[in-house]
C-alpha cells in the first residue's frame, strides 16, 4: 500500500516526516520546534491509501503543539492577613486572588483549597480565585473559632504550582432572629372555648445570649376579640369576648402578623387562620304541634311534610332523616324518612279502645352529623266516614301492539272500611281505547288504535273507587305498549316500468327504499329477487336493480319479476315488477349530399367560388329549427351558412322539490293548522300536475293549495311519528315520497331541526299506478336531449363552425392572391402560407377538396 500526505499548513513539511513503513510522524533529526520558530502551534496531516486498484478517502489528523512549561506561578505574599465579617452561606470572603499571583509562562492558573479543620466552611472559585462561605459561619462563644488559616493552591497548566495562608479574623455580628414554623395556617374550630390553644409560634436567634419575645402586628377586631399570644412562649389562645360563629363570621379565613425580636432585630411573618364549621344540632322551629284528622285506610296523609319546620345553624345541612320515638301507639304510624311525611300504618278505625281519638308523637330530624333535634306533634283523630282505597294499583303491566278487541288486561281491587258499602270503579281517561266494568275488569275497547309507532308507547290509565257516597284516590294503572315486529309493504303489489336499451350497469329501479316502508321503525329492510330474470341484479340494502350486461335481444320483453322485501325479523312482503325496454333514444345520423355554391369577390376582383358538401345534417327525434347565418368579412366577402335541427318533444316526468322531508310538530297543535307546503316541479312546462296524499285520519291535504294541515278531532299523540305518502303525475308519469311528521309533546325541548330524508327529491323515480306504464330516468337523471342547454348547444355548434370554416377559407384565399403579385417567377413558393393551402392556386386546375372540421370544400 502507498500513503498519499498533504501537510496542512504547507510549512509543517519542513518540520515533520512521515515513514511508509512505520507509518509513524515524527520531528526531523536535528531540529526543535520552538527554538526553530515553527509557526503554529496546531497542524493537520491529510492522509489517503491506495492498494495499487483503489484509493481510500483522505481523512485529517490534527495535531495540537503544547508549549513546555518550566516557571512554577508565584503569590506575591507568603501569608495574608484579612479581617472578616461571620455570614451565612454564599457570603463573600474574598472577592479575588487573581491580582495575588503571577506565571512567567503566562500560563493559566487553577486556584483549589487545601483541606484543613474548617476549610469545608468555605470554597474557593477555580478560575478567579473568589472565595465564599460554603455553610453559615457563626462565632458565637459556643458556636466556631473567630480565628482560623485556609491555605490556597495556585497550580498552572503544567502542573506547577505554589500555595499561601490566609488567617482569617472572624468578627461576630448579632443576628437576626427567624421563625422556625411561619408562615403558617391554623384551624379554629366555630365556639372554641375561651382558653383553647390556637397555634404556638417557634423561633431562634443565631445569638445564644439574645432573648426573644412574640407579639401580634397590628391587632384588629379578629384579634382583639377572639385571641392573645403570650411574649414569651409565643403561645396564641382563644379569648373569646363573644361567640365564635362560623355562619355569621365573615371572614372566614385571616392573615395575623406576628412579629419575633431581640434588643437588636425583629421579623414579620403571618399566620392565617381559619375558622372552621363545627355540626350543630337541627331544632324544630315551635316547642310541639297539633294536626287533626279523620279515621281512615291506611296511607291516610296526617302530615305532609316536616321539611319546612326544622332549621341548622349549619348553613350546609339541609337534609334531615326524619323519625318517630317508640310509643305506644307509634305502630299506628308511618313517616317518611326523607321529608318527615306522617301517614297511617294500617286502616285507622273506629273502635277507640284499639284507635285513640288523641296520640302523642315524638318526632325526631337527624343530620348528616347525626346530631338530633325532637318535638312533641298531637294527633287529633276525628271518626268520619272513609272512602274505599285501591290496594292493588299503582301498577305497570306490559301490553303487545294490535291486541285484539275485547281482551282483558288487569283486574283493579279496592277495599273499604266502613260494612255495606258496595264498591265499583271507573275510569277517567283513555276511555275511547279501554274501558273498566263496574267490578273493575279493564278490556281493549278497540284494539286497531294500539298501533306501537303511532300510538303513545306509555299509557296512564286513571282509576277511581266509588262506594257510592266517597271516590277513592286516583290511581294509576301503566300500560307499556311492546312493539310487535310486522312485515315490510310495498305501495303497490305491481309496478309497470320502461326503460331504455337495457344497457350494463342501467337502472332499472334506482332505488326500492321509498317503495317499501316497515311499521317497525328501528327494523332494518333488504332486497332480492324471488326469480332472477337473466343479466339484472340487485343492491339488498338500497334496492336498487340494475342490468349485470346488456340485456339480450333474445330474453322476455317485457321481464317480469318479484321483489321481496325482508325486515330483520324474517318478515317479509312482495310486489311484481314488469320491465319493458325500449329504444326511447333512437338517434339517426345521416350526412346527407348538400352542396352550396358561394362566390366571393375580394378586393382584387379575383373571384374565389366555394361548393361546401356534407354540412353535419344530423337528423335527431328532435323539433325542427332552422338558423341561417352571415357573415361579412373586412373585404366584404359574405358568407351564409343555414343550419337545420330537427327536434322533437319528449314528455319527462314530474318531480317533488321539497319531499322526502322530516318535520316536528307539538302535540297539541290546534286543527286546520297548515304545517307543510309541498312542491313540485315538472320539466314539460305545459304539463297539467296533480299531487294526492294517501288517506291518514290525523292531517287533510288540500290538492289546489298543496298544504297540508291538522284534521279536525285529530288526536296526536306525543312521541309518535306519522308518514304521509304522496304522490305527483302529469298523466304519464307518477313519482311518490313522503313527509315524516314526529310528534312532540307540548313544554318538551325540541332540539332537532326538521332535515330531509334524502338529498334527491323523489329519488325512486317515475313508478305509476297499478297496471300502468312509467318511464323512469336511468340513475335517477334527465335524458340527455331533453335538456334544453343541449339542444342549445347543438344549434349554436351548427351555426358557429360553418361560419368559422367559410371566413377561413376567405382569408386563405385573399393571402394566395397576395401571393401572386410578389416577384417569384417559379411560382415554387409563396409567402405568406404553405403551398399545401393552395391546391387550387393554378386556375387552369379542377377544383381541389379541402376538408374542415368534418365539411368539405371545393375551391377554384
Amino acid at each position: 500500500m502507498t500513503f498519499h500526505l498533504t501537510w496542512d499548513p504547507i510549512s509543517a513539511a519542513g518540520f515533520f516526516t512521515f515513514n511508509q513503513t512505520s507509518q509513524q510522524v515524527s520531528v526531523k533529526p536535528g531540529l526543535h520546534l520552538k527554538s526553530d520558530g515553527f509557526p503554529s502551534s496546531n497542524f493537520s496531516l491529510i492522509l489517503s491509501v491506495d492498494d495499487g486498484i483503489l484509493r481510500t478517502l483522505p481523512v485529517n489528523i490534527e495535531f495540537k503543539i503544547k508549549v513546555e512549561l518550566t516557571h512554577p506561578p508565584v503569590f506575591s505574599q507568603s501569608s495574608y492577613n484579612k479581617q472578616v465579617n461571620e455570614g451565612k452561606a454564599g457570603d463573600v470572603v474574598i472577592p479575588s486572588l487573581m491580582n495575588s499571583v503571577t506565571d512567567k509562562d503566562n500560563s493559566i492558573i487553577t486556584f483549589s483549597l487545601i483541606n484543613s479543620t474548617y476549610s469545608h466552611y468555605f470554597t474557593i472559585n477555580s478560575t478567579t480565585g473568589k472565595m465564599i462561605y460554603s455553610r453559615d459561619y457563626d462565632t458565637d462563644p459556643n458556636g466556631l473559632p473567630s480565628t482560623l488559616t485556609l491555605t490556597v493552591q495556585a497550580t498552572d497548566d503544567s502542573d506547577l504550582s505554589a500555595t499561601t495562608n490566609f488567617i482569617l479574623t472572624i468578627v461576630n455580628l448579632n443576628q437576626q432572629p427567624e421563625f422556625l414554623n411561619l408562615p403558617n395556617s391554623t384551624n379554629i374550630p366555630e365556639n372554641a372555648l375561651t382558653g383553647g390553644v390556637v397555634f404556638t409560634v417557634s423561633a431562634r436567634d443565631p445569638d445564644t445570649t439574645d432573648t426573644l419575645t412574640y407579639k401580634f402586628l397590628n391587632p384588629k377586631s379578629f384579634v382583639n376579640t377572639y385571641l392573645t399570644i403570650d411574649s414569651q412562649s409565643g403561645v396564641i389562645t382563644v379569648n373569646r369576648t363573644k361567640d365564635l360563629d362560623y355562619e355569621t363570621l365573615d371572614p372566614k379565613t385571616v392573615s395575623i402578623g406576628i412579629i419575633v425580636g431581640n434588643t437588636h432585630h425583629t421579623v414579620e411573618e403571618i399566620l392565617t387562620v381559619h375558622v372552621v364549621n363545627v355540626n350543630e344540632p337541627p331544632y324544630f322551629t315551635s316547642t310541639s304541634y297539633n294536626v287533626t284528622t279523620t279515621t281512615g285506610p291506611a296511607g291516610r296523609i296526617i302530615v305532609n311534610s316536616l321539611v319546612e319546620l326544622v332549621q341548622d345553624p349549619d348553613l350546609t345541612d339541609t337534609v334531615f332523616t326524619y323519625s318517630l320515638m317508640p310509643d305506644v301507639y307509634t305502630h299506628l304510624f308511618q313517616i317518611d324518612s326523607s321529608n318527615g311525611h306522617i301517614v297511617f300504618a294500617e286502616d285507622y278505625g273506629t273502635n277507640r279502645t284499639i284507635y285513640p281519638k288523641e296520640v302523642i308523637l315524638v318526632v325526631r330530624a337527624t343530620d348528616s352529623g347525626g346530631l338530633q333535634g325532637e318535638v312533641p306533634y298531637l294527633v287529633i283523630i276525628n271518626l268520619e266516614e272513609q272512602g274505599p282505597v285501591i290496594t292493588n294499583l299503582p301498577d305497570t303491566i306490559q301490553l303487545n301492539e294490535n291486541t285484539a278487541t275485547g281482551t282483558v288486561i288487569y283486574t283493579v281491587t279496592a277495599t273499604d272500611i266502613n260494612p255495606g258499602d258496595t264498591v265499583t270503579f271507573r275510569m277517567q281517561s283513555f276511555d275511547t281505547v279501554f274501558s273498566i266494568s263496574p267490578d273493575g275488569v279493564i278490556s281493549i275497547t278497540n284494539g286497531s288504535i294500539l298501533n306501537y309507532e303511532t300510538f303513545e308507547q306509555t299509557i296512564n290509565l286513571e282509576i277511581t273507587a266509588f262506594d257510592g257516597v266517597l271516590f277513592s284516590n286516583v290511581s294509576i294503572l301503566t300500560v307499556k305498549l311492546q312493539d310487535v315486529n310486522e312485515p315490510p309493504t310495498f305501495t303497490q303489489t305491481q309496478y309497470n316500468i320502461t326503460v331504455d336499451e337495457g344497457k350494463t350497469g342501467q337502472s332499472v329501479v334506482s332505488s326500492l327504499s321509498q317503495l317499501a316502508s316497515d311499521p317497525d321503525i328501528n327494523d332494518t329492510v333488504v332486497f332480492s329477487l324471488a326469480n332472477i330474470a337473466s343479466g339484472v341484479s340487485i343492491d339488498q340494502s338500497l334496492g336498487r336493480i340494475t342490468f349485470s350486461m346488456d340485456y339480450p335481444s333474445t330474453s322476455p320483453n317485457p321481464a317480469v319479476f318479484m321483489v321481496i322485501a325482508t325486515d330483520s325479523g324474517g318478515l317479509s312482503s312482495s310486489a311484481t315488477v314488469t320491465v319493458t325496454i325500449v329504444n326511447i333514444m333512437n338517434t339517426t345520423t345521416s350526412v346527407n349530399e348538400a352542396s352550396t355554391e358561394t362566390t366571393t369577390r375580394v378586393l382584387d376582383e379575383t373571384t374565389v367560388t366555394m361548393t361546401i358538401v356534407n354540412i353535419m345534417n344530423t337528423t335527431t327525434s328532435v323539433n325542427e329549427a332552422s338558423t341561417e347565418t352571415t357573415t361579412r368579412g373586412q373585404d366584404d366577402t359574405t358568407l351564409s351558412t343555414k343550419t337545420t335541427s330537427d327536434v322533437s318533444p319528449q314528455n319527462r316526468a314530474p318531480q317533488f322539490t321539497n319531499l322526502p322531508q322530516t318535520i316536528t310538530l307539538l302535540s297539541d297543535t290546534p286543527a286546520g293548522t297548515v304545517i307543510f307546503t309541498i312542491e313540485t316541479s315538472d320539466p314539460d312546462v305545459n304539463d297539467v300536475i296533480t299531487v294526492k296524499m294517501a288517506t291518514d285520519a290525523a292531517f287533510n291535504f288540500d290538492t289546489n293549495s298543496y298544504t297540508v294541515s291538522v284534521s279536525n278531532g285529530a288526536m296526536l299523540t306525543s312521541n309518535a311519528t306519522y308518514r304521509l305518502l304522496f304522490t305527483v303525475t302529469d298523466g304519464q308519469y307518477t313519482g311518490s315520497s313522503t313527509l315524516t311528521v314526529q310528534i312532540y309533546l307540548t313544554g318538551d325541548r325540541v332540539t332537532d331541526k326538521p332535515t330531509a330524508e334524502s338529498t334527491t327529491p323523489n329519488d325512486v323515480g317515475a313508478t305509476g299506478a297499478t297496471g300502468a306504464t312509467v318511464k323512469p330516468n336511468p340513475e335517477g337523471a334527465e335524458p340527455l336531449f331533453n335538456r334544453p342547454w343541449v339542444i342549445s348547444a347543438i344549434v349554436v355548434v351548427a351555426i358557429i363552425v360553418p361560419s368559422l370554416t367559410i371566413l377561413v377559407i376567405c382569408i386563405i384565399c385573399r393571402r394566395r392572391n397576395t401571393a401572386d403579385k410578389d416577384e417569384y417567377s417559379d411560382d415554387q413558393s409563396m409567402k405568406t402560407l404553405p403551398m399545401s393551402f393552395y391546391p387550387s392556386y393554378h386556375p387552369e386546375r379542377e377544383p381541389v377538396p379541402i376538408s374542415f372540421d368534418n365539411a368539405v370544400y371545393y375551391a377554384k
